[in-house]
C-alpha cells in the first residue's frame, strides 16, 4: 500500500513575473493571453491537475499531479507448464492519438483516496471483465515509474509515480484461441460493463508482446521477468 498524495495542495507553480519572458503562449478559445501568471485546470472525480506558471527551474511551463503521481499496471500472465513459454495477457483498446486500435496490457488511473494497490486490482477487473482476487495481485520490483519526467510530478523517493504490478491466471481459467494464443475461458462471465466493451484479453508469448507500441506494456514485461527470475 502507498501514501495518497493530496492533489488540492499548494501551487505546483509559481505566479510568472510580468516581466519574465514566456516560452509557451497560451490561447484561450481563439484568443491568445498574454498575461497569465498561472493557470489551473483540473478534474475533480479523477483527481488530476494541469498547473501553468513559472516552474521550480524559474522558467515558465506546465506540470501533470494524478493521486498517487500515477495510476496502475497490472500484466495479466500464466507459465505454459508444458513448453515453459510465458504468456501476457493484452486487451485491445481504441486509442484516438494512438493511432486507433492498440494492444496493451491492463491499466488505468488511481481514484482520489485510492491506493497503488487498489487502483491495480480494480483496474484488472474492469479491463478485463473478470473478477480480480487480490492475493493474487503480485507487487513487481523497482521504483514507481515517472511516465515523463519533464511534465509529471512523481517523485519514487515518496513512492509517487506509476505502479507496476502482475496477475498469475491458472490454466484452467483460459482456452485456447489460436495456435499460440489463449482467451479467458466463455464460461468466465464479464463482471462489469467496461469488460465487455473493451477488447477480449489474449494472451501471446512474450516475445510477441514485447513488440506492441505501448512503453509501459514494455516496462511491465521487464520487471515481470525480474519479478520471474528470467533476467
Amino acid at each position: 500500500m502507498t501514501e495518497v498524495i493530496n492533489t488540492t495542495d499548494a501551487l505546483l507553480v509559481s505566479p510568472i513575473p510580468s516581466d519574465k519572458k514566456r516560452g509557451w503562449n497560451l490561447t484561450l478559445n481563439g484568443e491568445q493571453v498574454t498575461d497569465v501568471e498561472t493557470l489551473e485546470i483540473t478534474n475533480a472525480g479523477m483527481g488530476i491537475k494541469l498547473s501553468y506558471g513559472q516552474r521550480l527551474e524559474g522558467f515558465d511551463g506546465f506540470i501533470i499531479r494524478e493521486p498517487n503521481g500515477g495510476g496502475s499496471v497490472t500484466i495479466p500472465y500464466f507459465v505454459d507448464e508444458k513448453t515453459g513459454i510465458l504468456f501476457v495477457g493484452l486487451i485491445e483498446e481504441n486509442r484516438a492519438y494512438g493511432g486507433g486500435s492498440v494492444l496493451n496490457v491492463p491499466r488505468g488511473f488511481a481514484e482520489p483516496g485510492e491506493t497503488h494497490f487498489g487502483a491495480a486490482v480494480r483496474e484488472l477487473g474492469e479491463e478485463t471483465g473478470v473478477q480480480a482476487f487480490a492475493n493474487r495481485v503480485e507487487i513487481l520490483p523497482g521504483d514507481k515509474l515517472n511516465p515523463n519526467s519533464t511534465f509529471f510530478v512523481a517523485n519514487p523517493a515518496k513512492n509517487e509515480g506509476v505502479g507496476l504490478f502482475a496477475y498469475r491466471f491458472n490454466k484452467s481459467e483460459l482456452e485456447k484461441s489460436g495456435e499460440y494464443s489463449y482467451r479467458i475461458a466463455a464460461d468466465v462471465k464479464p463482471e462489469t460493463k467496461m469488460g465487455e466493451r473493451i477488447g477480449k484479453c489474449t494472451f501471446v508469448p512474450i516475445r510477441q508482446a514485447a513488440l506492441v507500441a505501448d512503453g509501459f506494456t514494455m516496462a511491465t514485461i521487464t520487471r515481470l521477468l525480474l519479478h520471474l527470475g528470467r533476467i
